[in-house]
């Protein structure tokens, strides 16, 4: 079944970027796309049975930062990297700085720090600085559609660019750490929906679409939601990030209210899965509704604990993925070759396995993960 477009479109609001995404950055769009909402067959059989295996598999807890390891490399000494960082006001993205400042301590490099901030102007200014510094690797925050002109600079300065979660396009950067990352979140979240909903959810997807990643994650669920359940019921919604907890729970309430059926909301990011938490108990439907969210905020995951109405949510180790930033920044300093897409671990926590987490209720990464990269550098 298709869904009858009720989307209307906002203006473009200029903000900061996020990804581990427990932070948003931009966003221009606001209403609903939505099916009919009439019962549908789903799946069964061994197609839901499939689907569970995948969810299954993603609750297993990641051993190793990368499911493709990279060889081992000598790094060049006497590395200068700059970091152009996402909104540090943001713990997601002041995460991200203290994982590639402690990678470049431990690589022996210098690094210097600038926060891009949740406005375009101050990201440029970031690269306006970084090309001044003369470094010899950027690793960028922000992605280049809310710094193109930062991103051509560095580029024609020559100055190599290590992208950290912003999904930017081939040609701009070296490197994207967590590339495909976001698509292959979004696909797993759809499957999280399917299995949870026992093969027939009404669902309801709560997304912004003016990041990169929360782009890719949207397009990655809904291309794999309709794949697996082609009658499946899907309302897609959209907000404006910058006025998220002004709008958001009246949007929220009114697909409620339109669609008494839906019984899983998915939301790309931890953020609007907590205003969906709220929501569904001021409806009184916490026994009908279940949430889903992205990037293991503690919050969320307490939440998952309490056996509240959020049950799942797909966590990144964003301290660990800077390293991987670093790890690329090195090669590219060291004239090694680097993969375009290096993607990194998704671990999907739901009441399963959430006491596999610590009391502080935030995935670490796995295992000694500094000891890993360690060993990539022949350092240990």
């Amino acid at each position: 079944m298709k869904p009858t477009s009720l989307r209307r479109k906002g203006a473009l609001v200029t903000a900061a970027v996020v990804l581990a995404l427990s932070a948003v950055v931009l966003s221009a769009c606001s209403g609903a796309d939505s099916d009919s909402g009439a019962s549908s067959t789903g799946i069964s059989g061994a197609a839901l049975d499939a689907v569970k295996a995948t969810v299954a598999a993603a609750e297993t807890e990641p051993t190793t930062p990368s499911p493709t390891e990279p060889p081992a490399f000598t790094p060049k000494a006497g590395g200068k990297l700059y970091f152009v960082a996402c909104d540090l006001a943001v713990v997601g993205c002041s995460t991200f700085a203290s994982g590639v400042q402690a990678a470049s301590d431990a690589i022996g490099y210098e690094l210097t720090v600038c926060d891009g901030g949740n406005q375009s102007p101050q990201m440029e200014q970031c690269f306006t600085n970084a090309v001044n510094a003369v470094p010899d690797v950027i690793i960028s925050g922000v992605p280049e559609q809310f710094a193109g002109k930062g991103y051509a600079a560095a580029n024609a300065a020559g100055i190599p660019i290590i992208g950290l979660f912003t999904s930017n396009p081939p040609g701009s950067t070296k490197a994207e750490v967590a590339y495909s990352t976001c698509t292959e979140q979004g696909k797993l979240a759809a499957n999280v929906v399917i299995a949870g909903g026992e093969g027939n959810p009404n669902t309801l997807l709560v997304t912004q679409l003016d990041v990169a990643c929360t782009v890719a994650r949207t397009d990655g669920f809904t291309t794999e939601y309709k794949k697996l359940c082609p009658d499946c019921a899907l309302t897609q919604i959209e907000f404006e990030a910058a006025t998220m907890q002004q709008s958001l729970p009246q949007q929220i309430q009114a697909a409620l209210v339109q669609n008494p059926d839906i019984d899983w909301i998915q939301a790309i990011f931890d953020g609007p899965a907590s205003i969906a938490v709220t929501q569904v108990h001021q409806a009184g439907k916490q026994d009908d509704v279940s949430v889903v969210g992205m990037d293991g905020n503690a919050p969320n995951i307490q939440l998952i604990r309490d056996d509240d109405v959020q049950k799942y949510d797909l966590a990144l180790a964003q301290e660990e993925d800077s390293w991987q930033a670093v790890d690329a920044a090195a090669r590219v300093f060291s004239g090694q070759p680097v993969e375009y897409d290096i993607p990194v671990n998704t671990y999907l926590v739901s009441a399963n396995n959430v006491d596999t987490l610590p009391p502080s209720n935030v995935w670490p990464g796995t295992p000694d993960y500094p000891g890993y990269f360690k060993k990539l550098w022949n350092m240990g």
